[in-house]
C-alpha cells in the first residue's frame, strides 16, 4: 500500500499521501466504488486512476486521495459482494475490515531549511 512508509507495513500511514489498495486481479468498478475508508462518523469514498470509466469498466485498485486526519484509526471496508472480473470472491475476507492508521504529519515530512526557504524532501 503506498502511503505506508515502511516495507513491512507496520508503521502508520502518512496522512499527506494517498492511501491505496491494489487488487491482484481486475475488479468491476461498480463493485470497487463500494469500498470505504471509515473512522468514527467519517467515511471516505475511493477515487480511480481512470477518470470517466463507466460502471462496467475494470479497475486494478482504488485510492483515497484526500489529506487524511492525522493520528486516526481507520477501517478499510469492502462490499460483501466484492468479486473480481472472473467472479472469484476474496480468500482473505476474514482480514476485512482492515485496520489502518495515520501518524503525525510532522513525522511524515522531512524539512530542510535553506536560507529563507523551506523545501520538502522525498
Amino acid at each position: 500500500m503506498p502511503g505506508v512508509p515502511d516495507s513491512a507495513g507496520q508503521a502508520a500511514c502518512m496522512p499527506i499521501r494517498p492511501l491505496s489498495l491494489a487488487f491482484n486481479a481486475p475488479v468491476p468498478r461498480k463493485l470497487a466504488e463500494g469500498i470505504r475508508l471509515a473512522a468514527g462518523g467519517s467515511s471516505f469514498e475511493p477515487v480511480f486512476e481512470q477518470k470517466g470509466g463507466g460502471a462496467d469498466s475494470l479497475v486494478n485498485g482504488v485510492s483515497f486521495q484526500t489529506v487524511l486526519p492525522e493520528q486516526t484509526k481507520f477501517a478499510l471496508e469492502l462490499p460483501k459482494d466484492l468479486k473480481d472480473a472472473s467472479g472469484r470472491v476474496l480468500r482473505n475476507t476474514d482480514c476485512f475490515p482492515l485496520q489502518v492508521a495515520t501518524g503525525e504529519v510532522l513525522d511524515a515530512i522531512r524539512l530542510e531549511i535553506r536560507g529563507a526557504g523551506v523545501k520538502r524532501l522525498p
